[in-house]
Protein backbone atom coordinates (compact mmCIF):
# COMPACT_ATOMS: atom_id res chain seq x y z
CA UNK A 1 0.00 0.00 0.00
CA UNK A 2 1.16 3.59 -0.87
CA UNK A 3 2.77 5.68 2.35
CA UNK A 4 -0.53 7.90 1.56
CA UNK A 5 -2.47 4.95 2.86
CA UNK A 6 -0.33 4.23 5.71
CA UNK A 7 -0.99 7.90 6.31
CA UNK A 8 -4.95 8.42 6.31
CA UNK A 9 -5.44 4.52 8.32
CA UNK A 10 -4.93 6.02 11.72
CA UNK A 11 -7.17 9.63 11.54
CA UNK A 12 -9.82 7.17 9.73
CA UNK A 13 -9.37 4.68 12.90
CA UNK A 14 -9.59 7.57 15.17
CA UNK A 15 -12.70 8.44 14.19
CA UNK A 16 -14.65 5.32 14.39
CA UNK A 17 -13.40 4.68 17.62
CA UNK A 18 -14.39 8.21 18.57
CA UNK A 19 -17.78 7.58 16.97
CA UNK A 20 -18.40 4.05 18.46
CA UNK A 21 -17.42 6.01 22.03
CA UNK A 22 -19.92 8.76 21.72
CA UNK A 23 -22.29 5.71 20.93
CA UNK A 24 -21.26 4.11 24.13
CA UNK A 25 -21.61 6.86 26.66
CA UNK A 26 -25.08 8.07 25.07
CA UNK A 27 -23.52 11.15 23.63
CA UNK A 28 -26.55 12.61 21.12
CA UNK A 29 -28.14 15.60 19.52
CA UNK A 30 -26.86 17.86 17.52
CA UNK A 31 -23.58 20.17 17.42
CA UNK A 32 -22.45 23.38 15.31
CA UNK A 33 -19.28 23.43 13.19
CA UNK A 34 -19.24 26.36 10.78
CA UNK A 35 -17.42 24.22 8.37
CA UNK A 36 -19.14 21.32 8.68
CA UNK A 37 -23.01 23.33 9.68
CA UNK A 38 -25.00 21.05 11.94
CA UNK A 39 -24.40 17.12 12.78
CA UNK A 40 -25.04 14.70 15.34
CA UNK A 41 -22.68 15.03 18.12
CA UNK A 42 -21.40 11.66 17.67
CA UNK A 43 -20.43 12.81 13.50
CA UNK A 44 -19.00 15.95 14.67
CA UNK A 45 -16.49 14.54 17.50
CA UNK A 46 -15.57 12.09 14.88
CA UNK A 47 -14.63 14.43 12.21
CA UNK A 48 -13.16 16.40 14.66
CA UNK A 49 -11.12 13.92 15.98
CA UNK A 50 -9.54 12.39 12.90
CA UNK A 51 -8.58 16.31 12.74
CA UNK A 52 -7.41 16.09 15.63
CA UNK A 53 -5.72 12.57 15.00
CA UNK A 54 -3.37 14.31 12.29
CA UNK A 55 -2.00 16.64 14.12
CA UNK A 56 -1.13 14.49 17.01
CA UNK A 57 0.22 12.52 14.67
CA UNK A 58 2.44 15.20 12.95
CA UNK A 59 3.91 16.03 16.54
CA UNK A 60 4.50 12.33 17.22
CA UNK A 61 6.19 11.71 14.04
CA UNK A 62 7.89 15.68 13.73
CA UNK A 63 8.32 17.01 16.79
CA UNK A 64 8.78 14.45 19.47
CA UNK A 65 11.92 12.60 17.45
CA UNK A 66 13.60 16.33 18.28
CA UNK A 67 12.86 16.46 21.48
CA UNK A 68 13.56 13.31 23.07
CA UNK A 69 16.63 11.44 22.45
CA UNK A 70 16.62 7.54 22.96
CA UNK A 71 14.26 5.14 21.59
CA UNK A 72 13.30 4.15 25.25
CA UNK A 73 12.16 7.75 25.92
CA UNK A 74 10.73 8.32 22.70
CA UNK A 75 8.61 5.57 23.31
CA UNK A 76 7.61 6.33 26.80
CA UNK A 77 6.79 9.92 26.37
CA UNK A 78 5.20 9.22 23.28
CA UNK A 79 2.67 6.90 24.82
CA UNK A 80 1.99 9.49 27.31
CA UNK A 81 1.85 12.29 24.76
CA UNK A 82 -0.61 11.23 22.06
CA UNK A 83 -3.90 10.13 24.39
CA UNK A 84 -2.93 13.85 26.06
CA UNK A 85 -2.83 15.82 23.30
CA UNK A 86 -5.55 14.11 21.09
CA UNK A 87 -7.95 14.28 24.69
CA UNK A 88 -6.79 17.91 25.19
CA UNK A 89 -7.48 19.11 21.67
CA UNK A 90 -11.09 16.94 21.32
CA UNK A 91 -11.70 19.11 24.46
CA UNK A 92 -10.88 21.89 23.44
CA UNK A 93 -12.61 22.26 19.84
CA UNK A 94 -15.98 20.67 21.37
CA UNK A 95 -15.33 24.26 24.10
CA UNK A 96 -14.44 26.49 21.17
CA UNK A 97 -17.51 25.14 18.39
CA UNK A 98 -20.24 24.18 20.73
CA UNK A 99 -20.03 25.44 24.30
CA UNK A 100 -23.08 24.40 25.30
CA UNK A 101 -23.33 21.03 24.16
CA UNK A 102 -19.49 20.54 25.36
CA UNK A 103 -21.07 21.56 29.00
CA UNK A 104 -23.82 19.11 28.56
CA UNK A 105 -21.43 16.40 27.91
CA UNK A 106 -19.10 16.93 30.59
CA UNK A 107 -15.40 17.58 30.72
CA UNK A 108 -14.36 13.74 31.58
CA UNK A 109 -16.23 12.37 29.23
CA UNK A 110 -14.77 14.55 26.33
CA UNK A 111 -11.07 13.91 27.58
CA UNK A 112 -11.99 10.38 27.87
CA UNK A 113 -13.42 10.49 24.49
CA UNK A 114 -10.10 12.03 23.02
CA UNK A 115 -7.90 10.00 24.95
CA UNK A 116 -9.53 5.84 24.49
CA UNK A 117 -9.87 6.86 20.98
CA UNK A 118 -6.26 7.39 20.78
CA UNK A 119 -5.31 4.94 22.57
CA UNK A 120 -8.18 2.05 20.66
CA UNK A 121 -6.69 3.64 16.94
CA UNK A 122 -3.04 3.07 18.13
CA UNK A 123 -3.96 -0.68 19.26
CA UNK A 124 -6.03 -1.44 16.00
CA UNK A 125 -3.32 0.31 13.77
CA UNK A 126 -0.20 -1.06 15.02
CA UNK A 127 -1.33 -4.50 15.60
CA UNK A 128 -3.76 -5.12 12.77
CA UNK A 129 -4.05 -2.06 9.64
CA UNK A 130 -0.34 -1.34 9.34
CA UNK A 131 1.16 -5.23 9.07
CA UNK A 132 -2.14 -5.80 6.54
CA UNK A 133 -0.88 -2.67 4.38
CA UNK A 134 2.37 -3.61 4.38
CA UNK A 135 2.27 -7.42 3.59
Amino acid sequence: MSRWGNQIAKPVENAAATYLGCKLLGISGDMYNPVLGTLDAASQLAAASAVCSVATEAVHNWVLPQVASGDQIYSSASMLLNPLLQSSMLYMYANTTSPNKSKAIGSFNLLALGAGSEIVSSYVNDGFVQPWLNR
